[in-house]
């Protein structure tokens, strides 16, 4: 018998659940219905080359506001998230041209609050 991650779902469930964006048990720090449609239109459009995007931008803004708000390792990311990889290239080139500052404020984070917790 498979050992089941801390959530209860099987780990490759959960990675194809990110990838389909399917529901799954909600953290306190996910964004709801209505910060999401404020968010949304922040986001940098896909890339006109190359292989086009399968991840739920919805839930890798999940997981960057997870890690903000823990302060967890980004290799500590629950299993239903993103891969850590993924979300941290999000976070590298989002905070590098802006996108997570507009983010942030969108939602009513403060990034000085966020950053000192």
């Amino acid at each position: 018998m498979r050992a089941s991650n801390p959530r209860g779902a099987n780990p490759g469930a959960n990675f194809a659940s990110v990838m389909t964006g399917e529901r799954r048990d909600p953290y306190p720090t996910d964004l709801t219905d209505r910060q999401w449609r404020l968010v949304e239109p922040l986001l940098p459009g896909g890339q006109t080359r190359g292989r086009p995007r399968h991840i739920n931008l919805r839930e890798v803004v999940n997981a960057l506001l997870y890690v903000r708000y823990i302060r967890c390792p980004w290799r500590f990311l629950p299993r239903d998230l993103p891969p850590w990889p993924t979300v941290y290239t999000y976070d590298q080139r989002w905070s590098a041209d802006g996108t997570l500052e507009r983010i942030l404020a969108a939602i009513g984070w403060n990034q000085d609050i966020v950053s000192q917790l």
